[in-house]
């Protein structure tokens, strides 16, 4: 018997074999049936691989694209799956630096350096002195923290507050409950103020602690306060030791502010004047 070669792919061949079996009576059309059920079975898993197989390489591109932007940032990027060194918290370098991991719920885990965490715990009193690096609660709708620069002590005229200046020139009088330490200052905390304006402020503040100028007002009193780059009309509402709640007229907006904050009119034109005679001395 003559055997005539065909040349067939592999669906073919499958699709040959399947008919060929059909036609034989040796096979009951039960096991037929269970046959191809266990095919479609077979077919739906691998559509179900190749379905994962490309999900699995989305998630790496993915991830070279988050390692790349970590990087462009300055941060170390970590495989939170990761086993390794889950219990290497601290991180330390040959020049000296140490870094701690952190876990964020949406970063996952990075790299910071000490003087960006806080302790989690109420510092003591003697650990606290003006130009202590900090971190306050501050009040919102959910949960912040701002960092900041301590620049009062509790004391009577205070009723027993610590003074804090955030980094973004906002004064807030806290208890002791709403501060943590910053957990490994930098050897000048002003360093890690980005606002070149408020890192000044603060330098002049420190310099000329404990009699920091500060320019006396009342309620009801009618002054100017800098807003967004323009000098603008606003009410004294409260006066609260080193502190002032304004009033803006133009949109009834309310802000605390430092009685000597280089926001204020008063203060600008103090300065100048200062500056104008320091010159004329010399």
């Amino acid at each position: 018997m003559d055997w005539e070669e065909v040349e067939m792919s592999k669906e073919e061949l499958q699709k040959w074999i399947r008919d060929e079996v059909q036609k034989s009576k040796l096979i009951s059309p039960d096991v037929l049936k269970k046959c191809k059920l266990l095919q479609s079975i077979l077919q739906r898993r691998e559509k179900q691989a190749e379905h994962l197989l490309k999900l699995c390489n989305s998630v790496a591109a993915c991830e070279a694209v988050v390692q790349k932007l970590y990087s462009m940032l300055g941060w170390d990027f970590f495989d939170t799956d990761s086993d390794d060194d889950d219990n290497d918290d601290i991180s330390d370098y040959d020049d000296g630096r140490v870094k701690y991991k952190v876990n964020f719920e949406e970063r996952g885990r990075i790299l910071v350096s000490g003087h960006h965490i806080a302790f989690d715990c109420m510092p003591k009193v003697d650990q606290l002195f003006v130009g202590s690096r900090v971190v306050v609660k501050c009040p919102a709708d959910q949960p912040k923290f701002c960092p900041g620069i301590l620049s009062e002590l509790p004391n009577r005229k205070n009723r027993m507050r610590f003074l804090i200046f955030t980094d973004d020139h906002t004064p807030v009088y806290v208890g002791l409950p709403s501060l943590y330490l910053v957990c490994r200052p930098l050897t000048d905390p002003l360093d890690d103020i980005l606002d070149d304006t408020h890192k000044s402020f603060m330098k002049d503040y420190l310099n000329k602690w404990p009699s920091p100028p500060q320019i006396q007002y009342k309620a009801g009193q009618i002054i100017n306060v800098e807003f967004n780059g323009v000098q603008e009309k606003c009410e004294v509402e409260v006066v609260d030791s080193s502190l002032i709640k304004v009033v803006f007229q133009k949109d009834q907006h309310k802000e605390w502010i430092y009685r000597g904050s280089i926001r204020l009119e008063h203060v600008k034109k103090l300065s100048k004047n200062l500056e104008a005679k320091h010159k004329g001395s010399n």
